[in-house]
């Protein structure tokens, strides 16, 4: 059964129906803490802190993916933690804890590398991105953005319903701030950056 929630609870994520994705990972987790599945438990409390992230609730998200690391830590869990760690980097930076919010960014971005996940170390960058935005960083954030656009398209692997939006959002917001001249060559250098350009811009002042 929780197996199955999990699964529906994914389908209503990726349609960007918040609501009921958060009512099927909330029956899930219940369930897996009952059962005592510490691998199960922990994959719902970063599903559940995802889907609160999306829907705004920056706290609650923290909390919730906080949880789910310790657990993923305890497990020995290197995909799990590097996961957890992409998304709870985008609440602390919704609740401005900037520096935290850089670290637990690095550590994905590293654990991503080293795991030879493209599409993590995309993610993780997305997160860095938008906190480069939230501290000022315009140009770099504009070109991890361009980067991290111009390599998803490059796999055919397009944000999920949500993302997009939020990222278009972040996108409009720089171009009025930098201008068109300032932003375009900010996004033609970006959209240049191999693999290991972008990690390295985006984990500039945290190495």
């Amino acid at each position: 059964i929780a197996d199955a929630l999990e699964n529906l609870g994914k389908t209503m994520r990726f349609r960007g129906d918040w609501a009921e994705a958060r009512r099927l990972y909330e029956e899930c987790l219940v369930l897996n803490r009952e059962m005592g599945d510490k691998s199960a438990t922990a994959w719902a409390l970063y599903n559940l802190g995802a889907v609160t992230q999306s829907q705004k609730e920056y706290e609650t998200a923290r909390v919730l993916l906080e949880e789910g690391l310790t657990r993923f830590r305890e497990l020995g869990h290197k995909a799990g933690t590097a996961w957890v760690l992409s998304f709870l980097g985008r609440p602390l930076t919704h609740l401005q804890q900037f520096s935290t919010a850089r670290l637990v960014f690095h550590e994905a971005l590293v654990a991503f590398h080293q795991l030879k996940s493209v599409i993590g170390v995309i993610f993780s960058a997305e997160g860095m991105a938008g906190l480069s935005l939230a501290q000022g960083r315009l140009k770099e954030s504009v070109q991890i953005f361009a980067w991290t656009i111009a390599t998803r398209k490059a796999i055919n692997n397009p944000l999920p319903a949500g993302e997009e939006e939020e990222t278009e959002s972040a996108l409009a917001t720089l171009r009025a701030v930098l201008g068109d001249a300032a932003f375009n060559t900010a996004w033609a250098e970006g959209e240049k950056m191999t693999l290991e350009e972008a990690i390295e811009l985006a984990l500039m002042d945290v190495l």
